[in-house]
Formats: structure tokens, C-alpha cells, sequence
């Protein structure tokens, strides 16, 4: 009896341990979070502005350009429908098609100066890890014995690969800065001369009177632009990524005949602009602003020159050491002769070595953390000019004046012939819809917008969309531009005052404002709930837009981001759940 009771107190107590166990567990909340995946945020956002509503009301539309009017394609009183030509507009006074040209240009150096920027970087970081591979490897050597400096010897055998690849991005590099310089020089001094289809009408006014006194040298310098845009191509078709020292040295030679060309071509267009005729489209003011551009040039190229010729040194010093001609091989057997010297000297001062670990992690992780952001500015750069591209783009369109909607043309303002601006009214027409709200953006703004955009109208309780009808060319005194929406609903007060929604596409993804916890002017972190807890994530933040912030770099793909506040969550306390 004694022993049934004593083992029913014991299956007593063990049971009472169990349930405090799963007590423990089944007491804890549940904590949810709303989450939204990185790979569906959206690059279009809506901003919000207050706006009167009004009666339907005629259009005038206006020039968004400066020209000359071509043709006029309808009449008075003549039906059109939306995107019908009606005016067109020559382009004879800001050469927006050469501007678009040159904003395609501005995307080309853009993408160009990204890639240098990487090479650069990729260079750097190779710099600072061989360095601290080094420093390890003679902190191994104070505290080892002379078995293990060998191998550490081997290791910097074995890094000796690594070393010589330096010499192959530099080439990189030498290639990159030579397309960077010759392309300025060329796009200069086509400019002056005019030698290519693209440039041949920008000097047209002064033409005869550059160079004039001396035909002959103005020839010679034309047709040192045209093989200098030869050796050009000959440097952009240049090998990377080799280790063969002939191709290097090959092509080191011919970025020198290169440089070699444009000091030619620069000597010559000084004798050319020192030739020239002063008129009134030449004056001398002209010619002294050019000279001054050529000097810079000639500047300019003389360090990519000293530039060239040190890397060539470098190579020969390099081959000059060794045999053959892959300098690989050279590097590992300069690395040989160190492994035999190491294996005399292997002792170093332990407190020396140690520092020059801890300086090169230290420059390792500073240039590691600062790549991204290098990046993340390039990367903005080409975005900008893509922008800029677009810009010009649309300018260059708006050259063609299409009814923004269906209506009926009003009255044509303009006679063929006529000389017109921004802001120059065009043609009035009458728009089919029932009521209309004016809304006014900042410039900022205006650049995102178009007209046939659709519009998200709330008034009275009830909501609308609406089509943007117009968007002014010319700010108001309050440096704001007029935006027309039009919608087909009737509503009942006239006069009041609505919130209008306008579209802006851009080029980056955006997240709320209170998602984000800002650290520094660019910098800030967001938190992802990566499958087992909420982890805090750095981001590169960019322009703020209403309630939404641009997000340039950080986030991955398939990144579930927390949206919202999780501040007091206490893993102790709280289950996490995600709400459906």
C-alpha cells in the first residue's frame, strides 16, 4: 500500500512539471505582422492636391516649345479625337533634336563612368585584401615557428596570383580614362569644326571665317578629327581581362597613338583660331574663349599621357625581373624568391604585425561599407540622365501638338509662319466632359506628369476618374504650374473643393514613410521577417515624395518587409504571426 502511494505522488508531481511546461508555451500571445514582399512594390505613387471644381470649360492649348509654325493640319470648328495632329512647329530655334542627341550621349558617359567606377572600386578592393591577406599572414609569422612562417610563405605564393591582377585592372582603367579624355577633345572640337554629320550645322554662321586666313591647316585639323574617331574605336575595341603581356604592352600603344593624335589635333586648332577672321558671328571673344579650351585640353591630356607612359614602366619593370611573357608567371616567381628568403628571416615583430592586421581590417570594412554607396551613385547618375534623355525626348515631341482629348477645335491663334514660344496659345477647343478641377504642382511635379494621365477625384463623399486635360508651360506668381483634369460625372456643388490623385511613375521603388527609421540624411533601416524573427536591414534612402520615400539599395528580392509598428513586441511574451 506504502508503495502505490509513493508512486502515485510521483506521477503526481511529473504530471504538474509537464503542465507548467506546456503552460509556459500556451500563455504566450500572438503577435501579428503585416508584411509586403520587396518584389511588389510599386514605382508609381499618387500625390495629393486640393482643387475647385468647375463647369466644363474650353481649352487653350499652348506651346510647349520655341520654333516656327510649319503646317497647320485642321480647321475651326473641326472634330478631332484625342492624340490628332493639329499644329506642327519647326524646330529652328533651340535644336532640341541635337539636344536630344546629346542627353543619348549623357546616358553613354554616365553608363560609362559607372563601369569605370566599379573597375575602380573592384581594383581598390582587391588593393586593401591583398593587404590584409599580407598583414595576416606576417602576423602569423611573429608567433609561429619556422615550419609555419613556410607556410606562410606558401600563402603568399599562392596571393601572388592575386597581386598581379592588379596590373590588368589598372589596364582597365588607363583604357576607360583614354575613351573618357579623347571623347571630350572630340566632342570640343567636332563642335568648332563641325566635321561630322552630328556637328555640321552648329558652326554653320562662322564657319568660313574659322581658320580662314589658312585653308590648309583647317583641312589637316578635319582630318586629324577623323582619325582620332579611328584610333577611338581601335582603343574601344581593346581586350580586358588578359594576362598576356604583349596584348597589354600592343595596347598600350595604341592609346599613346591616340593621345599622340589629339596633341596634334590640339596644336593644330590653336593655329587654326589663331588664322580666323574676326567678324560679328566670329568675334574675338569667341576665339579667346576656344584657345582657353584648348589649353585646358591640352592640360587635361598631358597627365592622361604621364599616366600611360608610368604604367608602361611598370609593366617593363615587372618583365624585367622574370622570363616570358605572362606576368602571372613573373609575379610567382618574384613570390618564389620570397618563399626562399622567408625561410631564413622568419621572425617579425609580433606588436607591429598585429597593428597592421587591425589598419587593414579597418580600411577593408570602411572601403567594403563605402562600395555600395559608390554604386548606389552611380547608378542614380545614369537614372538621372535617362531622366534627362526623356526630357529632351518629350521636348522634341512636343514639336508636334496633338489635341490633348476629344473635342472640337475652337479657334486656330496662330498663323503659319508665326514665330512662337512656351506659353504661345495655339488653339482653343471644347472639351466633351461635364465638369473640370484646376489643381497647381510644383516644377518638380510637372516633370512627371502627361497630359491623358488618369486621375483619382474624391468629392462629396463619392470618387471619380478623371483625365488630365492640360498642364501649363508657364508657373503662375507663385512659381506653381496650372494642371486641368476633366471627368464625365456631373456633381451636384460647383465650386467646391476636391482631392485630386496625379500619377507620378519613378525610377525607383517606394515605401511608406513610417516604415522606414531614418539614421542619416541617406541612410536608414527598415525591418524584414525573414521566416524565424524580424531583423533590422540598412537601406539607401532618396527623394521623399508626399507619404512615400524612394528606396535606392539595401532591400533583396523576396525581401518580406514589416509595415507595421512591432516596437513593443517581446519574443518572452508573443508568437509571431503573420496576418493574412
Amino acid at each position: 500500500m506504502k508503495k502505490y502511494l509513493i508512486g502515485l505522488f510521483v506521477l503526481l508531481v511529473v504530471g504538474l512539471l509537464a503542465g507548467c511546461s506546456n503552460n509556459t508555451e500556451d500563455n504566450k500571445q500572438d503577435f501579428f505582422i503585416e508584411t509586403m514582399s520587396f518584389n511588389n512594390l510599386d514605382q508609381e505613387i499618387f500625390i495629393s492636391k486640393p482643387g475647385r471644381v468647375a463647369g466644363s470649360q474650353d481649352i487653350v492649348v499652348t506651346s510647349q516649345v520655341a520654333g516656327r509654325v510649319k503646317s497647320i493640319e485642321m480647321k475651326d470648328g473641326a472634330l478631332v479625337s484625342g492624340e490628332q495632329l493639329v499644329v506642327i512647329i519647326s524646330d529652328t530655334v533651340a535644336n532640341y533634336g541635337l539636344q536630344v542627341q546629346r542627353a543619348k550621349n549623357a546616358i553613354n558617359r554616365a553608363s560609362l563612368q559607372k563601369e569605370q567606377t566599379k573597375v575602380s572600386l573592384d581594383k581598390s578592393l582587391t588593393d586593401v585584401s591583398t593587404a590584409l591577406d599580407v598583414a595576416q599572414n606576417n602576423y602569423s609569422v611573429g608567433k609561429l615557428t619556422t615550419e609555419q612562417s613556410l607556410k606562410k610563405a606558401e600563402l603568399d605564393f599562392s596571393s601572388a596570383t592575386a597581386q598581379s591582377q592588379n596590373i590588368y585592372l589598372q589596364f582597365d582603367l588607363e583604357k576607360n580614362n583614354a575613351l573618357n579624355v579623347i571623347d571630350t577633345i572630340l566632342n570640343q572640337l567636332d563642335t568648332y569644326l563641325g566635321v561630322t554629320e552630328e556637328y555640321e550645322n552648329i558652326n554653320r554662321y562662322y564657319e568660313p571665317y574659322l581658320g580662314g586666313n589658312d585653308v590648309d591647316t583647317k583641312v589637316n585639323a578635319k582630318q586629324y578629327v577623323l582619325d582620332l574617331y579611328d584610333l577611338r574605336e581601335k582603343i574601344s575595341d581593346l581586350s580586358s581581362n588578359t594576362n598576356d603581356s604583349k596584348v597589354v604592352l600592343s595596347g598600350v600603344d595604341i592609346i599613346e597613338k591616340g593621345y599622340n593624335k589629339a596633341n596634334q589635333l590640339l596644336d593644330t586648332m590653336k593655329i587654326v583660331i589663331t588664322n580666323s577672321i574676326v567678324t560679328s558671328s566670329l568675334s574675338q571673344g569667341m576665339l579667346d574663349g576656344y584657345r582657353a579650351k584648348v589649353d585646358g585640353l591640352l592640360g587635361s591630356l598631358q597627365g592622361a599621357k604621364t599616366g600611360v607612359s608610368a604604367y608602361r614602366r611598370q609593366v617593363n619593370a615587372l618583365l624585367s625581373q622574370g622570363t616570358g611573357g605572362n606576368l602571372i608567371e613573373v609575379t610567382k616567381e618574384q613570390a618564389k624568391i620570397g618563399y626562399d628568403i622567408a625561410r631564413i628571416n622568419s621572425h617579425n615583430t609580433l606588436f607591429s604585425t598585429e597593428v597592421g592586421v587591425k589598419s587593414a581590417e579597418t580600411n577593408y570594412d570602411n572601403l567594403l561599407k563605402n562600395k555600395d554607396i559608390q554604386i548606389s551613385m552611380a547608378n542614380n547618375a545614369v537614372s538621372e540622365a535617362n531622366l534627362s534623355y526623356q526630357d529632351a525626348l518629350s521636348r522634341f515631341n512636343n514639336l508636334s501638338v496633338k489635341a490633348p482629348i476629344n473635342g472640337v477645335i475652337g479657334n486656330i491663334l496662330v498663323d503659319i509662319g508665326q514665330e512662337v514660344g512656351p506659353g504661345t496659345p495655339l488653339f482653343t477647343l471644347s472639351s466633351n466632359d461635364k465638369q473640370t478641377i484646376e489643381v497647381y504642382v510644383t516644377a518638380e511635379e510637372r516633370g512627371y506628369l502627361s497630359l491623358k494621365q488618369l486621375a483619382k477625384i474624391s468629392y462629396g463623399g463619392l470618387d471619380f476618374t478623371g483625365t488630365i486635360l492640360s498642364v501649363s508651360s508657364v508657373a503662375d506668381k507663385t512659381t506653381l504650374y496650372k494642371v486641368t483634369v476633366g471627368f464625365g460625372d456631373s456633381v451636384s456643388l460647383l465650386g467646391g473643393i476636391a482631392s485630386v490623385k496625379l500619377p507620378i511613375s519613378l525610377p525607383f521603388s517606394v515605401l511608406p514613410i513610417n516604415v522606414i527609421t531614418p539614421v542619416t540624411e541617406n541612410k536608414g533601416f527598415v525591418r524584414v521577417y525573414d521566416g524565424t524573427g524580424i531583423q533590422k536591414q540598412s537601406v539607401i534612402l532618396g527623394r521623399v515624395w508626399d507619404t512615400y520615400i524612394e528606396i535606392f539599395s539595401g532591400l533583396y528580392n523576396g525581401a518580406n518587409i514589416v509595415t507595421n509598428d512591432v516596437s513593443y513586441f517581446d519574443p518572452s511574451k508573443f508568437s509571431l504571426k503573420i496576418k493574412k
